[in-house]
């Protein structure tokens, strides 16, 4: 079975997990953190 690309969902969970900021993360550092690890287009997170 292929598996398929990771689900939104959890590509953000991941991004606020790693990104550890005290004060929270803000949607475009979230954005960033996923495109950068996951090499994904920007207009897939834009949804």
């Amino acid at each position: 079975m292929v598996k398929g690309p990771p689900k939104m969902t959890k590509l953000v969970v991941s991004a606020i997990r790693n990104l550890r900021d005290v004060q929270g993360s803000t949607a475009k550092d979230i954005l960033n953190y996923v495109m950068r690890e996951f090499n994904t287009e920007p207009s897939i997170e834009r949804r």
